[in-house]
């Protein structure tokens, strides 16, 4: 769904109930349409994977859906902060800043907590990596790789 930086550096007061009811808005759009793009990703892998004889891919739909709930949960948790004080700006109480700033470092973990989601994959750390090191010049063999595991 893209990044809600730009929406947190926007909000500069809270004294307004127009801006806690946008963030509210917003989450709760965003998180439902997160939700909903996953499970319709899930769906149409599985109707390839039925029409598909390998039982490699079998478990492809639920690595889908188990990474979109993962990553889900993942925004909720770290945006919480900011959609509460968001519910108090609303109700028109005061937020203090240090508070408000509280939310900003919850916030800058969501891409790291991602990337470890994401990087806990073996297909796409492989891939990750490979493209690192083709960036370097090096390249990953499969006859050195195996000669040093055995």
């Amino acid at each position: 769904m893209g990044s809600y930086r730009g929406l947190y550096c926007y909000i500069r007061r809270w004294e307004y109930g127009s801006t806690g009811l946008a963030i509210i808005c917003l989450f709760v759009i965003g998180t439902i349409l997160t939700l909903l793009l996953y499970i319709m990703t899930t769906i149409k892998v599985a109707a390839v994977v039925r029409n598909a004889s390998g039982s490699a891919t079998a478990n492809a739909p639920r690595a889908i859906m188990k990474r979109g709930l993962l990553l889900t949960v993942t925004f909720v948790l770290t945006w919480i902060w900011f959609v509460v004080l968001g519910g108090m700006g609303y109700q028109k109480e005061t937020i203090d800043i240090n508070i408000d700033m509280i939310g900003a470092i919850i916030i800058n973990a969501q891409p790291i907590i991602d990337a470890i989601l994401l990087l806990s994959m073996p297909n796409v750390r492989v891939a990750y990596l490979s493209r690192m090191l083709k960036g370097t010049g090096a390249s990953i063999s499969s006859s050195s790789s195996s000669s040093s595991s055995s």
